[in-house]
Protein backbone atom coordinates (compact mmCIF):
# COMPACT_ATOMS: atom_id res chain seq x y z
CA UNK A 1 0.00 0.00 0.00
CA UNK A 2 2.58 2.20 1.24
CA UNK A 3 4.66 1.73 -2.19
CA UNK A 4 1.18 2.11 -4.23
CA UNK A 5 0.53 5.43 -2.58
CA UNK A 6 4.15 6.57 -3.17
CA UNK A 7 4.14 5.79 -6.63
CA UNK A 8 0.63 7.57 -7.21
CA UNK A 9 1.74 10.52 -4.90
CA UNK A 10 4.79 10.95 -7.61
CA UNK A 11 2.31 10.47 -10.57
CA UNK A 12 0.43 13.52 -9.03
CA UNK A 13 3.23 15.14 -8.62
CA UNK A 14 4.75 14.46 -11.62
CA UNK A 15 1.41 15.16 -13.38
CA UNK A 16 1.18 18.61 -11.46
CA UNK A 17 4.52 19.86 -12.40
CA UNK A 18 3.26 19.00 -15.57
CA UNK A 19 0.28 20.87 -15.53
CA UNK A 20 2.03 23.80 -13.92
CA UNK A 21 4.35 23.68 -16.67
CA UNK A 22 1.79 23.58 -19.48
CA UNK A 23 -0.23 26.77 -17.65
CA UNK A 24 2.67 28.42 -17.47
CA UNK A 25 3.92 27.98 -20.86
CA UNK A 26 1.50 29.86 -22.96
CA UNK A 27 2.49 33.01 -20.64
CA UNK A 28 6.53 31.96 -21.83
CA UNK A 29 5.35 31.58 -25.27
CA UNK A 30 3.47 35.16 -24.97
CA UNK A 31 6.36 37.02 -23.63
CA UNK A 32 8.63 35.43 -26.12
CA UNK A 33 6.45 36.55 -29.25
CA UNK A 34 6.68 39.90 -27.70
CA UNK A 35 10.54 39.91 -28.08
CA UNK A 36 10.68 39.99 -31.97
CA UNK A 37 8.33 43.06 -31.83
CA UNK A 38 10.73 44.50 -29.42
CA UNK A 39 13.94 43.55 -31.66
CA UNK A 40 12.35 44.54 -34.75
CA UNK A 41 11.63 48.19 -33.09
CA UNK A 42 15.08 48.56 -32.03
CA UNK A 43 15.69 47.49 -35.56
CA UNK A 44 13.42 50.28 -36.62
CA UNK A 45 15.21 53.18 -34.51
CA UNK A 46 19.13 51.87 -35.09
CA UNK A 47 17.45 52.27 -38.95
CA UNK A 48 16.56 55.85 -38.48
CA UNK A 49 19.47 56.85 -36.75
CA UNK A 50 22.12 55.60 -39.33
CA UNK A 51 19.71 57.05 -42.09
CA UNK A 52 19.97 60.20 -40.15
CA UNK A 53 23.87 60.38 -40.08
CA UNK A 54 23.94 59.39 -43.40
CA UNK A 55 21.59 62.49 -44.62
CA UNK A 56 24.27 64.85 -42.16
CA UNK A 57 27.27 63.27 -43.89
CA UNK A 58 25.63 64.09 -47.41
CA UNK A 59 24.72 67.64 -46.79
CA UNK A 60 28.39 67.96 -45.27
CA UNK A 61 30.02 66.43 -48.83
CA UNK A 62 27.10 68.60 -50.93
CA UNK A 63 28.43 71.74 -48.75
CA UNK A 64 31.95 71.35 -49.94
CA UNK A 65 31.39 70.51 -53.61
CA UNK A 66 28.99 73.71 -53.71
CA UNK A 67 31.93 75.62 -51.94
CA UNK A 68 34.11 73.96 -54.54
CA UNK A 69 31.66 74.98 -57.40
CA UNK A 70 31.58 78.38 -55.98
CA UNK A 71 35.83 78.97 -55.82
CA UNK A 72 36.38 77.53 -59.13
CA UNK A 73 33.39 79.74 -61.19
CA UNK A 74 34.60 82.79 -59.45
CA UNK A 75 38.18 81.99 -60.06
CA UNK A 76 37.27 81.26 -64.17
CA UNK A 77 34.87 84.35 -64.12
CA UNK A 78 38.30 86.10 -62.38
CA UNK A 79 40.57 84.93 -64.84
CA UNK A 80 38.52 85.85 -67.71
CA UNK A 81 37.75 89.46 -66.84
CA UNK A 82 41.19 89.89 -66.58
CA UNK A 83 42.27 88.21 -69.62
CA UNK A 84 39.74 90.45 -71.30
CA UNK A 85 40.75 93.67 -69.55
CA UNK A 86 44.53 92.97 -70.56
CA UNK A 87 43.60 92.33 -74.36
CA UNK A 88 41.51 95.59 -74.32
CA UNK A 89 44.56 97.33 -72.72
CA UNK A 90 46.46 96.07 -75.27
CA UNK A 91 44.48 97.45 -78.20
CA UNK A 92 44.07 100.95 -76.66
CA UNK A 93 48.11 101.02 -75.72
CA UNK A 94 48.38 100.74 -79.89
CA UNK A 95 46.07 103.71 -80.33
CA UNK A 96 47.71 105.58 -77.66
CA UNK A 97 51.35 104.97 -79.90
CA UNK A 98 49.48 106.11 -82.98
CA UNK A 99 48.06 109.17 -81.47
CA UNK A 100 51.73 110.03 -80.54
CA UNK A 101 52.83 109.09 -84.13
CA UNK A 102 50.57 111.85 -85.22
CA UNK A 103 51.27 114.31 -82.60
CA UNK A 104 54.17 113.92 -81.22
CA UNK A 105 52.97 114.06 -77.44
CA UNK A 106 50.93 111.58 -75.52
CA UNK A 107 47.06 111.78 -75.38
CA UNK A 108 46.56 114.09 -72.05
CA UNK A 109 44.97 113.18 -68.76
CA UNK A 110 42.21 115.47 -67.22
CA UNK A 111 44.64 116.95 -65.53
CA UNK A 112 45.90 119.19 -67.97
CA UNK A 113 43.77 122.23 -67.62
CA UNK A 114 43.55 123.27 -71.30
CA UNK A 115 40.94 120.65 -71.86
CA UNK A 116 37.65 120.69 -71.23
CA UNK A 117 36.55 119.33 -67.74
CA UNK A 118 37.18 114.98 -68.48
CA UNK A 119 37.39 112.58 -66.02
CA UNK A 120 40.41 110.04 -65.67
CA UNK A 121 37.78 107.52 -67.60
CA UNK A 122 36.42 109.66 -70.48
CA UNK A 123 39.81 112.13 -71.59
CA UNK A 124 41.41 109.07 -73.11
CA UNK A 125 38.49 108.36 -75.61
CA UNK A 126 38.06 112.02 -76.12
CA UNK A 127 41.66 112.76 -77.17
CA UNK A 128 41.74 109.17 -79.33
CA UNK A 129 38.34 109.65 -81.52
CA UNK A 130 39.53 113.68 -81.84
CA UNK A 131 36.48 115.04 -80.98
CA UNK A 132 35.94 118.62 -80.49
CA UNK A 133 37.95 120.91 -78.01
CA UNK A 134 41.07 122.26 -79.09
CA UNK A 135 41.16 120.53 -82.20
CA UNK A 136 38.26 122.35 -83.21
CA UNK A 137 41.20 124.91 -85.00
CA UNK A 138 43.32 122.07 -86.09
CA UNK A 139 41.14 120.16 -88.78
CA UNK A 140 43.85 118.54 -90.58
CA UNK A 141 45.28 116.90 -87.35
CA UNK A 142 42.25 115.95 -86.22
CA UNK A 143 41.28 114.16 -89.13
CA UNK A 144 44.84 112.55 -89.02
CA UNK A 145 44.33 111.05 -85.47
CA UNK A 146 40.87 109.48 -86.24
CA UNK A 147 42.41 108.46 -89.41
CA UNK A 148 45.34 106.41 -87.57
CA UNK A 149 43.42 105.58 -84.37
CA UNK A 150 39.88 104.04 -85.79
CA UNK A 151 40.90 101.23 -87.23
CA UNK A 152 42.86 100.14 -83.98
CA UNK A 153 39.79 101.02 -81.67
CA UNK A 154 38.09 98.59 -84.59
CA UNK A 155 39.37 95.78 -82.80
CA UNK A 156 37.96 96.50 -79.26
CA UNK A 157 35.16 93.72 -78.39
CA UNK A 158 31.50 95.57 -78.14
CA UNK A 159 31.83 95.23 -73.81
CA UNK A 160 35.03 97.96 -74.00
CA UNK A 161 32.96 99.93 -76.28
CA UNK A 162 29.75 99.45 -74.14
CA UNK A 163 28.24 99.06 -77.20
CA UNK A 164 29.51 101.73 -79.11
CA UNK A 165 29.84 104.21 -76.63
CA UNK A 166 33.19 105.28 -77.11
CA UNK A 167 32.79 108.09 -74.32
CA UNK A 168 34.30 105.99 -71.63
CA UNK A 169 36.67 102.29 -71.80
CA UNK A 170 35.51 99.25 -70.12
CA UNK A 171 37.63 95.83 -68.64
CA UNK A 172 36.69 92.81 -68.35
CA UNK A 173 34.28 93.00 -65.91
CA UNK A 174 32.21 96.12 -66.95
CA UNK A 175 33.74 98.66 -65.07
CA UNK A 176 35.23 102.10 -66.69
CA UNK A 177 39.27 102.26 -66.75
CA UNK A 178 41.29 105.09 -65.35
CA UNK A 179 43.58 106.76 -67.66
CA UNK A 180 47.42 108.49 -66.89
CA UNK A 181 49.21 110.50 -69.19
CA UNK A 182 52.32 109.86 -66.71
CA UNK A 183 51.79 107.07 -64.52
CA UNK A 184 53.30 104.17 -65.97
CA UNK A 185 56.70 102.84 -65.90
CA UNK A 186 59.18 105.09 -67.37
CA UNK A 187 56.70 108.01 -67.47
CA UNK A 188 54.43 106.57 -69.97
CA UNK A 189 50.80 106.49 -70.32
CA UNK A 190 49.24 103.93 -68.47
CA UNK A 191 45.51 102.05 -68.23
CA UNK A 192 44.25 101.37 -64.80
CA UNK A 193 41.42 98.64 -64.51
CA UNK A 194 40.22 98.01 -60.53
CA UNK A 195 39.54 94.19 -61.21
CA UNK A 196 36.79 92.71 -60.09
CA UNK A 197 36.98 94.39 -56.18
CA UNK A 198 36.85 97.92 -56.79
CA UNK A 199 37.11 99.00 -53.08
CA UNK A 200 40.72 96.83 -53.27
CA UNK A 201 43.99 98.29 -55.47
CA UNK A 202 45.48 95.25 -54.40
CA UNK A 203 43.79 93.50 -57.58
CA UNK A 204 43.83 96.28 -59.92
CA UNK A 205 45.48 95.37 -63.89
CA UNK A 206 47.46 97.89 -65.24
CA UNK A 207 48.16 98.51 -68.79
CA UNK A 208 52.12 98.20 -68.04
CA UNK A 209 52.12 95.05 -65.95
CA UNK A 210 53.11 96.68 -62.50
Amino acid sequence: MVNRQSTTERKSGTGSAQSAGQASAPACLAQVGRCPRFFRALRRSSGQAFTLIELLVAIFIIAILITLVIGVSNYVFEEAGRKETQATQAVVMQAIEAYKDVTGYYPPDNTDPSYPPLTAKTCLMWHLKADGGSYNNAKPTQARIRKATAPILLKLSAEAMNAGNLDQLFDGFGNAMDYVQDGGLGGRPVLISAGDDLADTADDIRSDGS
